[in-house]
């Protein structure tokens, strides 16, 4: 996909100084026996001892305090909703629990291997973080993120959940602690959120990039997390996270309009200087870092409930839950069907989980993990109507494109084209170096006529008078000289320029051709000569070299993200923000699943049945079900449902579901639990159960 740059190895990323392997010392071969030895002691112990030590507390025949401790955990089910905890219950709560205390404890012994080997370990992260790159990759990498920002801030019901009382909001864990002094509400977004859109478009662009990245961030961070207080958070924590490292960057030297502006202010004609660089390559491998830590943890805990998730339809009743809660989608697969491709999905999907952070420090797997990567999120589009678009697209940090831009424009692009132009032209010179920032395939080549020799093959069809005249364009075409003059060599360009491709053909058409032909004609006939004046030291390319200082507040950002990521992975904060445990999806479920429905009663006893499209059209797809959750969660005060009944009226109303004119005289909730088959809701529930019902008057404002 890439290839190396100098002082890569085709085994990992490494600096050209890398030097050669170290034999492993003889105590650290005792530490890898003992590390070996200490896990067989904790499988026993975790997959033998605990279960065992589990079940003789809940008979009884364990020590005292563990039997107390056991018994009052069996007391506190009782009238919950949740499921008996019973003797069975424990045997595969012992497995459980097993499992996860071997993981706990594999993870604790790779740690001390890690620092048994730190050099060795240290070295691959060095090379592999510390990597030169192009700031036209990185300018990719920018547009993608705050491209994605955009879409966050266009899709996330924002505004809605600004409108709902306050009293509803759920706070996931740290985010009181950065929104608390956020004045919520509608007056707040309306200015906002417009000018969020606005600043999220400029820094994709790259436009005063300096400027409009952090006001970007600053309101994302504020508006993203109101859109996260309907107790479900649409974990595009990652976009955030990212734009925050693209503000702290050097993101905008390339592939942006701050760097065309910058080529148009250059007093001399050259092409870019776009040398791989570490200032460039840093944020690029940061983005890699964070991409695979939101994967490592839900491939953890899934590992963490053992073979059981594999086995026992794990992905099968996630694949069903999804598609009772979607209703409308149809998949691609029916992965209830076949058994043999939910095992092998679930396996999968652990093995790339886990194994996409450690792969980065290896060169090939590091992009076979980035294909598989593209190819899980496709198919689980496909299969259970889950894009996660806003994490697809951060693989473009994977593609070294302006390598791939070139072996294109070599490969399959047009023939190599020569530009002749009057250097002491100032509007040709800026015009130029306008072109050569744009020349992404490459496919262009300059010479200024003033510094012309005489063999050079463009007199044979025009003179030095001519060539200052006019812009001439020569290339070769089957071994012939092909040359073209003013307007028409723009046509030759257009071609050979990405952005230009949908101009091209137009500049073919007769109108615009006559039009052309008279602009050009009467631009270079008013044009001015002027002598450049020397390269200022502003415009003299950065030097490849060592860190610098403006690089550690990109280091410690990424640091303090990382720790957040870590922290709330290990303890399993999936509801959180700004940092957070990706959706894990580790619990093996069932083919049950219990939902509210939603009954207008009317003063004679009429019952009609209300849509839930209404509260799924406001609050996203993936939200309005932690919505409705709230109505099966038993422990659920009545005021809070009350008020959440008030919202809901209103969207029933704006559809017309309700009439105003002659409403009901009461809602009532009924749980009804059904047994899911297929991608399409049952008609009917196995069993129902009235929730409570609600006087017309207490639940309308």
């Amino acid at each position: 996909m890439a290839p190396p740059f100098e002082g890569e190895t085709a085994g990992g990323a490494g600096h050209a100084n890398t030097s050669a392997r170290r034999p492993i010392r003889r105590w650290q071969w005792i530490v890898v026996g003992l590390v070996g030895m200490a896990w067989l002691v904790s499988a026993v112990v975790a997959l033998i001892v605990l279960p065992k030590l589990l079940l003789d507390a809940y008979d009884g025949e364990s020590y005292s305090w563990l039997n107390d401790r056991v018994a009052a955990h069996a007391r506190a089910a009782e009238g919950t909703g949740l499921p008996t905890r019973d003797r069975e219950w424990y045997v595969g709560a012992g497995e459980r629990y097993g499992y996860r205390a071997l993981l706990h404890a594999t993870s604790g012994l790779l740690v001390v291997l890690l620092v048994t080997f730190s050099q060795t370990v240290w070295r691959r992260v060095k090379g592999f973080l510390f990597y030169p790159d192009y700031s036209f990759n990185l300018g990719v990498l920018r547009a993608a993120v705050f491209a994605m920002m955009l879409y966050s801030l266009t899709h996330h019901p924002i505004a809605a959940v600004a409108a709902v009382p306050n009293e509803l909001y759920e706070w996931p864990f740290l985010s009181k602690l950065f929104l608390s002094a956020v004045p919520i509400g509608p007056g707040f977004v309306a200015w906002a959120l417009p000018l969020a859109k606005i600043s999220s478009f400029v820094a994709a662009i790259g436009l005063f990039t300096r400027v409009s990245a952090p006001v970007a961030v600053v309101l994302s961070f504020c508006l993203l997390g109101i859109s996260n207080l309907t107790g479900k958070v649409n974990h595009d924590h990652h976009v955030l996270l990212l734009a925050m490292i693209m503000a702290c960057s050097r993101c905008a030297d390339g592939f942006s309009l701050d760097a065309l502006r910058r080529r148009l202010g250059a007093s001399e004609v050259a092409r870019p200087a776009n040398e791989p660089q570490v200032t460039y390559g840093l944020p690029i491998r940061m983005t890699m870092v964070l991409i695979a830590t939101c994967y490592f943890f839900p491939g953890y805990w899934k590992a963490a409930v053992g073979p059981g998730w594999v086995t026992d339809g794990a992905m099968r009743n996630v694949a069903l839950g999804i598609w009772f809660q979607r209703e409308y989608f149809e998949p691609l697969v029916r992965i209830d069907l076949y058994d043999l491709l939910g095992i092998g999905g679930a396996l999968s999907a652990i093995l790339f989980e886990l194994g996409f952070l450690p792969a980065l420090l290896f060169r090939w797997p590091r992009y076979l993990f980035a294909v598989v990567g593209f190819t899980f999120h496709n198919l689980t589009n496909a299969i259970l109507g889950i894009a996660f678009w806003p994490l697809q697209a951060m693989y473009v940090a994977f593609v070294n494109w302006w390598w791939l831009l070139g072996w294109l424009g070599e490969k399959i692009g047009p023939s190599r084209l020569t530009i002749y132009f009057d250097g002491n032209c100032r509007l040709c010179r800026h015009t130029i170096n306008l072109l050569l920032e744009l020349d992404w395939l490459r496919c262009l080549e300059v010479r200024n006529t003033l510094q012309l020799e005489k063999s050079d093959p463009i007199y044979a069809t025009a003179d030095e008078q001519a060539l200052l005249t006019d812009m001439h364009g020569a290339h070769y075409e089957e071994g012939a000289l092909q040359t073209a003059v003013g307007y028409d060599v723009y046509r030759w360009i257009a071609w050979r320029i990405p952005l230009l491709w949908p101009l091209a053909p137009l500049m073919y058409l007769p109108p615009v051709s006559i039009v052309g032909r008279k602009i050009y004609r009467r631009v270079a006939d008013s044009r001015a000569c002027r002598v450049p004046s020397p390269v200022s030291p502003a415009e003299a390319p950065a030097k490849n070299g060592p860190l610098l200082w403006r690089e550690v507040p990109l280091c410690v950002l990424f640091v303090l993200i990382m720790m957040g990521m870590f922290s709330t992975g290990f303890t399993r904060k999936v509801f959180s923000w700004p940092v957070a445990c990706y959706p894990t999806f580790d619990a093996i479920g069932s083919p049950y699943i219990e939902w509210p429905t939603f009954w207008a009663v009317s003063p004679n006893g009429e019952r009609r049945e209300l849509d839930d499209d209404p509260i799924r059209d406001a609050y996203g797809s993936a939200r309005f079900v932690e919505v409705l959750r709230r109505f099966v969660d038993r422990n659920e005060p009545d005021d809070r449902l009350r008020q959440a009944l008030s919202v809901f009226v209103g969207l029933w109303k704006e559809s017309g579901d309700l009439d105003t004119d002659s409403p009901p005289e009461a809602i009532e909730v009924v749980l009804a639990r059904y047994h899911l088959t297929g991608p399409r809701r049952p008609k009917e529930p196995e069993s129902t159960e009235n929730r409570f019902l609600i006087k017309w008057n207490a639940i309308t404002p």
